[in-house]
């Protein structure tokens, strides 16, 4: 299958243009800056072409979206997720009528998609860079995958927001220096109990990588030393 991926910036108007050629097209438009209309294109839309559409919310969220009425809604179920960074998507198929018929996919107040969800090419979680403090503050709703450079001997506090069956990623970075110790939260479980020695070399790197299990605890490996 060949999937047509389409990246806009946000407009408060927005009429796709699809490639005729893809057995699927698909919208990402990431932090809406306002309202949005998105209209109907049947121009390079294919009638039984497939179509996809995802709206994110900014980090207001409350962004109101509107369908143009060529756009078929099954059941008029029009649920979707509008707090910060929220997630809403719409999956249909062209019609021979010029209709986009097709439903709003499962997404509650949390941005859990309910179902199976198979997607080709890459997933990542972007790297969430940690202000560099006397304690550093994580917030895993910023990212599963952190990174901090250290100018000093630091305490790496209880990570906020944590969810049960989540992973998560810490990136050490020595600094210019190196020979910066962590003292670690007990949030964090270590194998055998004892937390690792961190690279001491200006400019090492040192990955801590783990798992919650009840939303409360991470139990953490190390990889340490890349340099």
């Amino acid at each position: 299958m060949s999937i047509n991926i389409l990246t806009p910036s946000y407009t408060s108007d927005y009429t796709p243009v699809w490639d005729a050629t893809a057995d699927k097209n698909i919208v990402i438009m990431n932090e809406l800056g306002g309202d949005i209309l998105v209209r109907n294109s049947l121009v390079n839309a294919p009638n039984g072409s497939d179509i996809e559409i995802r709206l994110i919310q900014d980090s207001e969220g409350g962004r109101l979206i509107v369908f143009e009425s060529d756009y078929n809604i099954i059941n008029n179920n029009f649920n979707y997720d509008a707090s910060p960074y929220g997630l809403m998507i719409f999956r249909g198929t062209v019609r021979s009528n010029g209709i986009m018929e097709g439903k709003i996919y499962p997404v509650d107040d949390s941005g859990i998609i309910t179902g199976n969800l198979q997607i080709t090419g890459q997933v990542w979680s972007g790297l969430n860079t940690l202000e560099d403090d006397t304690t550093i503050v994580t917030n895993c709703d910023q990212g599963n995958r952190h990174i901090v450079v250290l100018e000093g001997n630091r305490t790496m506090d209880a990570p906020s927001n944590i969810k049960s069956g989540a992973e998560y990623t810490w990136i050490i970075d020595q600094g210019l220096v190196g020979t910066r110790l962590i003292t670690w939260d007990s949030i964090f479980k270590w194998p055998g109990g004892t937390p690792p020695t961190l690279s001491t070399t200006a400019g090492s790197i040192d990955i801590i990588r783990g798992i919650s299990y009840d939303g409360s605890t991470i139990c953490v490996s190390s990889l340490l030393n890349f340099s």
